[in-house]
């Protein structure tokens, strides 16, 4: 389920977003962050609404090692 979803504004290029960002939560109430990149923003930005359940598939994953983190998990 699609928890939280928000668009990070380009600073550079204002009328532009640079990715999507979303907080996901699989059936067991387990919450990941996960975003979408500029490029695929046009596929998904109609669909993702909070609230809404989802089949991902043909996704990546890799660990967050910023300092930011919209969710906490290991």
């Amino acid at each position: 389920m699609v928890v939280r979803v928000w668009f990070v504004q380009d600073y550079k290029k204002k009328k532009l977003s640079f990715s999507i960002e979303l907080v996901l939560m699989d059936r067991k109430g387990d919450r990941i962050g996960a975003f979408i990149r500029r490029t695929l923003i046009y596929k998904f930005k109609e669909q993702l609404q909070e609230g809404m359940v989802f089949t991902i598939s043909s996704f990546d994953f890799a660990c967050n090692s910023g300092l930011y983190k919209p969710s906490h998990n290991e």
